[in-house]
């Protein structure tokens, strides 16, 4: 069972759910539809990316060049493990521009893999970088619009439920600027496959890590013959292979190592470039120290 995480690298919420501004009325003495949404955005004020921590179907997709915000709503494709219990979740981003890179990408049912980006901040609808969002339990209803409530918002149509209640922190991939007084849990350590690769239990694509950094060097030092020749081939890898960063190099390399080693086995080991601890005993066997 994955644990859902919040997709940021950075979280700093600029509005939580019980303030006294703009959100208070999403659910304060509502007497019919509610939700909690949060503000977040990066650390700088730019424009950083949201991904999909596990695999996420897209439901919907409305506001571009319509007038009104920019929205996207997601559900998980399986049930997954959040604070309160195990269910599928869904979640909206709003605010996005409308030239985003990664929404101008996606249709209605599409499914975004874990690792994958969903989309960038922007200003939509408001004036500075951010992402509005809103998250529930799709197994107690699913949504994918906006209704107005009695207090007059614009709010969501499904079962919604307190990000704090939905979203766990994984420190090895995100960092906390400000929680914005709010409780988030932290991914809890289950078992001795923490000891190398953190509290997931595996590395992915969007991951920090020092031993992602091991790893990085390990291929570029040893298997620069996958994608690069010549005199310089190593150096070249190194270039690209370098830092504590799970980026799309090291998951190129990944995918041709595990075809080549002929790597099968669960979720976390198969051959999808993700490195588990199949794919970890794999690469001792060529060298590879932790």
């Amino acid at each position: 069972m994955k644990y859902f995480r919040f997709g940021m690298n950075t979280l700093r919420v600029t509005q939580n759910w019980k303030g006294n501004t703009s959100h208070l009325y999403h659910w304060y003495h509502s007497t019919d539809y509610a939700d909690y949404p949060i503000d977040v955005a990066g650390e700088n004020g730019g424009r950083d990316t949201y991904y999909a921590t596990v695999d996420m179907k897209v439901t919907s997709i409305f506001g571009i060049g319509k007038g009104y915000t920019n929205t996207i709503w997601l559900e998980t494709v399986e049930q997954v493990q959040t604070p309160s219990g195990i269910m599928k979740v869904f979640i909206s981003l709003a605010h996005f521009n409308d030239n985003d890179i990664y929404v101008s990408k996606l249709k209605v049912g599409d499914i975004i893999k874990a690792g994958n980006p969903i989309c960038m901040e922007g200003t939509d609808g408001t004036t500075a970088n951010h992402l509005h969002m809103i998250c529930g339990n799709a197994d107690r209803g699913s949504g994918n619009k906006l209704i107005q409530n009695s207090n007059g918002k614009w709010v969501s149509n499904g079962y919604c439920m307190k990000p704090e209640e939905i979203f766990y922190i994984d420190s090895d991939f995100t960092k906390v600027v400000s929680d914005g007084d709010i409780s988030f849990k932290k991914i809890p350590i289950i078992d001795d496959k923490a000891s190398f690769f953190g509290s997931n239990g595996y590395f992915q694509l969007g991951n920090y890590h020092e031993n992602i950094g091991k790893i990085c060097y390990f291929f570029a030092e040893y298997f620069y013959g996958y994608f690069y020749s010549g005199s310089d081939a190593k150096e070249r890898a190194h270039e690209v292979l370098d830092g504590n960063y799970f980026g799309p190099y090291l998951k190129k390399w990944t995918i041709e190592f595990q075809k080549r080693a002929k790597i099968e086995g669960n979720y976390d080991d198969n051959i999808d470039g993700c490195i588990g601890p199949k794919t970890l005993e794999a690469l001792k066997k060529y060298g590879f120290v932790e």
